[in-house]
């Protein structure tokens, strides 16, 4: 990072950018530069010092509030009006770093190969679970092979909705398409976190393959998911009428629909 003044000259009435980049752009790359450099050439220079200013806040000051504002526009002009609403998932009972997380890769921002390219950290593009697609959010949490398989084994009761996986575009749109859940009391409670704790537990066993070197096997992660439900149900004040082991030994049972 360096001063305007090292990275801009006057020449006559124009003003001439050199970045100094590190490295070459990608291609998708090339349209942002574009955008920016457009951007660049109608600034107007003013006396005095570099100094950082917000422009999506009146005072020019940064705030959470104005950033997820803007954050919800953009994400709002990009996509379908049909999509859940800023809302969710706040108002489901889950732990406070679980609605961030999801909010996070609701709108694309958690850091996978994709999105840490985007940021220019030089990593390989591609999935580490199944070496052979580019890991974006899309691809983690819903198309990988190995997801697929995790998802596959928990939707068992529920194979005819498992289906739609591979229509779904988005995360977003997977949980919305989210049917109503079985009418036992246990079943229902276990059925609306379920999504959720997948998402969560795919991305914890993403980043302990990466940062930790292991990898683990699909049924682990499966019981890894249904602990996670158990743990978070703790708030339940029912709970104790049940066990953990219910949900390793008769999961199809509690989940499936009459």
């Amino acid at each position: 990072m360096g001063l305007i003044s090292d990275m801009a000259t006057r020449e006559g009435d124009a003003t001439v950018w050199n970045l100094h980049l590190r490295r070459e752009l990608f291609e998708w790359e090339k349209l942002q530069m574009e955008k920016l450099m457009e951007d660049l050439q109608n600034s107007v220079f003013e006396g005095g010092e570099d100094r950082w200013g917000w422009k999506w806040s009146r005072k020019g000051i940064y705030t959470v509030k104005s950033m997820y504002k803007e954050l919800w526009r953009e994400r709002q002009s990009e996509q379908e009006p049909h999509l859940i609403s800023m809302e969710f998932p706040w108002k489901k009972r889950l732990p406070l770093k679980i609605k961030f997380f999801l909010w996070t890769a609701y709108l694309d921002r958690i850091l996978t190969n994709c999105n840490l390219i985007k940021r220019g950290r030089a990593v390989d593009p591609i999935c580490s679970a199944c070496r052979l697609s580019n890991e974006d959010v899309t691809h983690l949490f819903l198309h990988c092979s190995k997801t697929l398989e995790v998802w596959e084994y928990l939707l068992r009761p529920r194979d005819s909705f498992y289906a739609n996986i591979f229509a779904a575009d988005s995360i977003e749109e997977w949980i919305n398409a989210w049917p109503v859940g079985p009418t036992t009391e246990l079943g229902t409670k276990i059925w609306e976190l379920l999504p959720f704790a997948t998402v969560w537990i795919l991305w914890k066993c993403r980043n302990c393959r990466i940062f930790q070197s292991k990898e683990k096997m699909v049924e682990a992660i499966v019981v890894e998911i249904k602990g996670t439900i158990w743990y978070w149900l703790g708030i339940w004040t029912r709970r104790n009428h049940y066990r953990f082991q219910d949900l390793l030994l008769n999961w199809e049972m509690l989940l499936k629909v009459p």
